[in-house]
């Protein structure tokens, strides 16, 4: 028996993260039957990430056996028969974490398999005369091999937000520029797309663009005194008796934010210094991601009209 093509998909019926792998099975039709295959899934270092367990065939089928002699086996030629079997493997938060961790890794940041099966095949003796001794039927148990590649294009648009890379538990921009005024709608739009361009840079793995982006939020947020929108702010603040002390708080944690977000930018400090570049981590993107965020949908419930 031999595995002629695999392919590895998001399984979108399960509740929990699942990949569905298919394998078409080539055998020898009437001299083997294929009985089962699992397995387990594997980064290309050998680390194992699921245990593969069959789902099903992809097709109803009847196999059998059949014995021949050795004048009617040199008359017909071998027939291969086929069959497809769908595999499942479970990922859970380490796992999804772990194949993340891996395609960083890789120059073209693809998402690259390793896949060991297990198979067992029902093999009989294809003509009378290769019997030996007893055994009408024997049990084959081998190992198979195949290696998956999955190119970042791919994974960032069939796989990430399937398996729920790049989303927050109960984190959801919640932003509707048809609710605030006039005032409002150009910058709440521009935060928006700063905020989208973040979510994709972090289904990409680019990091230090996460940080790049979010400084640009945090600039858009950082008013003068004399800003209308520093001031409707504070009106909208008062109004819900946060005291002049807090919300000068609110406004100096932007420009920190802004502060700390532009160290990932500037070459230089403010005297000058060359200063080299802060390692962008992926706990570095999703800080300053769940923040901007959580401060958009602050703002944007304060300047909701009525």
């Amino acid at each position: 028996m031999n595995i002629s093509r695999t392919q590895i998909e998001v399984d979108q019926q399960s509740i929990n993260p699942m990949l569905k792998i298919w394998v078409n099975l080539e055998f020898e039709y009437s001299n083997e039957i294929p009985i089962s295959l699992t397995g387990k899934l594997c980064h290309q270092n050998g680390q194992i990430i699921s245990i593969l367990s069959e789902y099903q065939l992809n097709t109803d089928s009847n196999l059998g056996l059949k014995l021949t002699t050795e004048q009617e086996k040199k008359s017909r030629e071998i027939s291969t028969g086929r069959h497809s079997v769908q595999l499942s493997a479970l990922l859970t938060p380490k796992a999804i974490e772990s194949i993340e961790i891996q395609r960083e890794k890789t120059q073209n940041k693809s998402a690259e398999f390793y896949i060991e099966f297990v198979a067992k095949t029902l093999i009989q003796p294809s003509t009378l005369d290769d019997l030996q001794g007893n055994d009408l039927v024997r049990l084959k148990i081998e190992s198979k091999h195949s290696r998956i590649k999955i190119e970042q294009s791919d994974w960032v648009t069939n796989f990430s937000p399937k398996l729920g890379i790049g989303k927050f538990l109960l984190l959801e921009l919640d932003v509707s520029t048809s609710e605030i005024s006039d005032l409002w709608k150009n910058l709440i739009e521009l935060l928006t797309s700063n905020i989208l361009e973040m979510e994709k840079w972090i289904k990409l793995g680019e990091w230090k663009k996460v940080m790049d982006t979010s400084r640009h939020f945090f600039d858009g947020l950082k008013f003068n005194n004399n800003s209308p929108f520093k001031q409707d702010l504070e009106k909208k603040l008062s109004e819900e008796q946060h005291n002049k002390e807090g919300i000068n708080d609110l406004f100096k944690g932007i420009k920190s934010l802004f502060d700390f977000t532009s160290k990932y930018a500037h070459v230089t400090d403010r005297n000058g210094n060359i200063k080299p570049y802060p390692n962008a981590k992926k706990e570095d993107a999703y800080f300053v991601f769940s923040l901007s965020v959580g401060l958009l949908n602050l703002i944007n419930s304060k300047i909701q009209t009525e």
